[in-house]
């Protein structure tokens, strides 16, 4: 039954009204829907219940250029969640200050934050500016500062790791030795140390000193040239209930001309190891997903960049689901790493996961070793010829470690395969900083402090098409797509005007 013509007025005299009354109280409530998988905009139950123990008030000031808000939104996210935090206690006082006004940067600057410059574009022209995005926390007579943030992903993880080491005073202490005379710890792991000193205490050890008391983790770069001593120590280290972190090999590669490798022989760290149920094999792990490394052109020639399957890339469709650790991390690159792989039969109380594999086109190379990327890519033909599976190349351990005395705790080690893998020799990479973000997740965990880890690991997931697992899961979803865009849509919409053309003509008859 048609609708009359005079009610078709009083509808569309009620729409004005309707839409003024849905404003006033849009204007009046507020508040957000976080859809993300990691609800990475909503506040953690790390952070509330740190707010929750309050029992002073903190002081939250952000220094803001308005400049910055008319070329990215994330300015305004970062506030948007500075005020969440406040809203949660009382005793939080936020303030959002205008950084171009001279006396706010004057403070800005007695705080110790720096401007920064970022290239911006508008509609008319593209140009350099400089700006503040930089937040002070005070808490009594401390305070502590993060000089620019433009990343609100991280924002919830920087604060709460500035309030536990301000607020609760709670600041863990690694100690640090190499474990390849080849590699000095200041000169060789220049950027693990700066990334580590950042939320943590660091002392360096030499092999054969022994670990302090005041320590709370070990983390030893490489194992080439361990001694008994300090193996003997890392047992013991475990078995009070420590945590470790071994960078381990079972091919050594020589950083010479050749890049000669060889077959490290049996050590007392094998024995320990094959103890707690686990294998670092004698081979060198390859994949398909690897990076590419420049090459020196013959002589003198241009630089060249080619393909290197020692050099290995993990990300997040390499992890282990349902380990904290693993999925707290982007992955990491690794550099001529060793197979780890369970051995024998575990001890009862000891749980080991096996946190990254490579992709399903992983393979294994035994002596004679190829390692020179020189050769050319005809060297791995017979690697390639092999099937392809997935090779476990980090692994963690957590529990009651066997003890040499009767006293035992529940400690926990984190194996990476790959004696350099976090030395600075990994700087040619496409992200430097992802092996060093896994060497501070790592530290998280190996403290116990897993709602911390949570925190660094809320991040955007990777939705790139080269996330996918193999080559066959990738070609699956291409031609899926392309049956949905080229047959299903386009057969829809035929079908739906088929049908409303025959009820068209249904009606008029």
């Amino acid at each position: 039954m048609p609708i009359p013509s005079r009610y078709k007025l009083v509808y569309l005299g009620l729409l004005p009204l309707l839409f003024l009354v849905a404003g006033i109280l849009g204007s009046q409530l507020s508040g957000r829907i976080d859809l993300t998988s990691g609800q990475l905009y909503t506040l953690s139950s790390a952070a509330r219940g740190r707010l929750a123990e309050l029992e002073n008030p903190v002081h939250i000031r952000y220094f803001l250029s308005p400049r910055l808000e008319a070329y990215s939104a994330e300015p305004e996210r970062i506030r948007e969640y500075l005020e969440e935090f406040a809203a949660v206690s009382p005793l939080v006082q936020l303030s959002v200050l205008d950084a171009s006004e001279p006396e706010n940067r004057e403070t800005a600057l007695d705080f110790g934050l720096q401007p920064q410059q970022l290239s911006g574009s508008d509609r008319d022209s593209q140009s350099l500016i400089t700006v503040f995005s930089g937040i002070v926390v005070e808490y009594g007579e401390a305070h502590t500062v993060l000089p620019f943030v433009l990343n609100s992903e991280e924002l919830e993880y920087e604060l709460v790791s500035a309030w536990d080491e301000m607020v609760i005073e709670r600041v863990f202490e690694i100690a640090v030795l190499s474990g390849n005379q080849e590699l000095e710890l200041r000169s060789a792991y220049q950027n693990a140390l700066l990334r580590l000193s950042e939320r943590f205490l660091v002392r360096l050890l030499e092999d054969g000193d022994p670990i302090p008391d005041s320590a709370d983790m070990l983390f030893v770069f490489g194992n080439k040239d361990l001694s008994t001593e300090t193996v003997l120590r890392i047992e013991e280290f475990l078995a009070a209930g420590g945590g470790v972190k071994l960078s381990v090999e079972g091919v050594h590669v020589q950083l010479d001309d050749e890049l000669t490798a060889r077959e490290l022989p049996r050590s007392d760290l094998d024995l320990l190891l094959e103890r707690y149920g686990v294998r670092v094999s004698r081979e060198l792990v390859l994949d398909r997903y690897h990076m590419l490394v420049p090459l020196a052109g013959s002589g003198g020639g241009p630089e060249s960049f080619v393909s290197y399957p020692h050099w290995i890339e993990l990300r997040s469709r390499n992890a282990a689901p349902g380990h904290v650790l693993s999925e707290s991390v982007g992955g990491l690159d690794l550099f001529w790493p060793s197979r780890i792989e369970p051995f024998g039969e575990a001890p009862s109380g000891l749980r080991l996961t096996q946190l990254f594999t490579t992709s399903y086109e992983g393979r294994v190379m035994d002596s004679p070793f190829a390692t020179n990327p020189a050769l050319g890519a005809d060297v791995y033909e017979r690697v390639w010829r092999e099937g392809g599976d997935r090779i476990g190349v980090v692994m963690a351990l957590s529990g009651e470690f066997p003890a040499v005395s009767e006293a035992s705790a529940e400690g926990r080690l984190v194996l990476v395969g790959g004696g350099y893998t976090f030395s600075d020799f990994l700087e040619l990479g496409e992200d430097p900083m992802r092996n060093l973000g896994f060497l501070t997740a790592a530290a998280h965990w190996l403290a116990g402090d897993d709602d911390l880890l949570e925190l660094f690991g809320r991040t955007a997931p990777d939705l790139r098409l080269s996330g996918l697992a193999s080559s066959e899961v990738r070609a699956a979803v291409v031609r899926f797509a392309q049956w949905v865009n080229i047959v299903i849509i386009p057969s829809l919409v035929v079908l739906f005007g088929t049908v409303r053309i025959m009820r068209r003509r249904r009606f008029r008859a």
